[in-house]
């Protein structure tokens, strides 16, 4: 079943987070993460036509899973969350971090609270895994970054 997937995501054409992320990496290419530094996420994250609202009213970019923009419990709906968002989202350390400098930015402001990155990455969306992952496991980041359960963590 690993060989499988394993071939199909050689293929390239998918986000590797998550649980494939630590299943399928290991199958594929992997680069350091600098090689990844000159790939924003500014269309992905800011101008994406595809959201997930999840039952606590979080909503996430259908991109970014964990990703959180805010909650539609606030009495916003989604075009509200949405303006909200294109107002200040450079105020946002994650989502600002990942508009304008991608994972690899993301991976550099966790260096500095002592993330360390792997020896290689599938892909950007593998490293920004990554990087989001430990910042939740360090607490950091918690209303952008959530829910805990997506990364592995208890609530």
């Amino acid at each position: 079943r690993e060989d499988a997937f394993a071939k199909y995501a050689s293929a390239g054409r998918d986000r590797i987070n998550g649980r494939a992320a630590e299943t399928l990496a290991p199958y594929l290419s992997c680069k350091s993460w600098r090689e990844y530094a000159d790939t924003n996420c500014r269309e992905a994250v800011l101008r994406s036509r595809h959201v997930h609202v999840d039952a606590a009213g979080r909503l996430m970019p259908g991109t970014c899973a964990g990703v959180v923009f805010g909650r539609c419990d606030t009495g916003r709906g989604i075009p509200g969350l949405w303006a909200k968002l294109y107002e200040d989202h450079a105020s946002r350390p994650v989502v600002a971090t990942l508009a304008s400098g991608g994972p690899a930015a993301l991976a550099a402001r966790a260096i500095e609270s002592g993330f360390v990155p792997r020896a290689g990455y599938a892909g950007k969306c593998h490293l920004c895994w990554d990087a989001r992952r430990w910042l939740v496991g360090q607490g950091m980041h918690e209303a952008e970054l959530g829910p805990r359960w997506i990364y592995g963590e208890s609530e």
